[in-house]
């Protein structure tokens, strides 16, 4: 198991609530352009995932 002190994750949280809120307060257009990104250009990424996650760390629990 992966274990984070209580200041990373607070640290954690606090990111993600930027990133969301740059999300909501982007423009229609720009939101479904990174949409695409997502899904489009990383999709050969996401079949490789759980290789990927136990090569940098072979103890994480990944998709087999």
């Amino acid at each position: 198991m992966y274990f984070v002190e209580l200041e990373q994750a607070k640290g954690y949280i606090s990111s993600a609530r930027h990133c969301i809120a740059i999300i909501r307060n982007a423009r229609r257009k720009d939101k479904l352009a990174f949409v695409a990104w997502i899904v489009f250009d990383r999709q050969s990424e996401v079949a490789d995932a759980g290789a990927r996650a136990r090569y940098e760390d072979p103890t994480a629990m990944a998709l087999k």
